[in-house]
């Protein structure tokens, strides 16, 4: 229980540098948000994997009515993080806001 709450603190934290500060900097450097809301994302489902179990919690985003939300999402959340390092300039700065937006729509 002392992981969960830990983890749930970071992933509010997390969350709350991606409203605060990565929100109003959205329209010059979209990477901040995008970071901060992906880490949130990914410490925020770590700590009910911890409250319900790893296994439980996968085998339940794994369901066979889930895998496409589940695929959505992750897969959003990969290639936000991917186009956060390794994508500069114009196009990195459309391709951050449309993984982060589709992260959003498909959370």
């Amino acid at each position: 229980f002392r992981m969960f709450c830990t983890l749930l603190l970071l992933a509010g934290i997390f969350f709350g540098l991606a409203f605060f500060v990565g929100l109003p900097m959205i329209t010059l450097r979209p990477q901040k948000f995008a970071l901060s809301f992906t880490c949130g994302s990914i410490t925020f489902m770590g700590s009910f994997a911890i409250l319900r179990g790893p296994y439980a919690h996968f085998m339940g985003m794994f369901e066979s009515e889930r895998i496409p939300f589940t695929a959505a999402y992750l897969g959003s959340m990969m290639a936000t993080l991917y186009f956060t390092f390794h994508a500069g300039g114009p196009k990195g700065y459309v391709l951050v806001l449309s993984c982060s937006g589709f992260q959003l729509l498909s959370l």
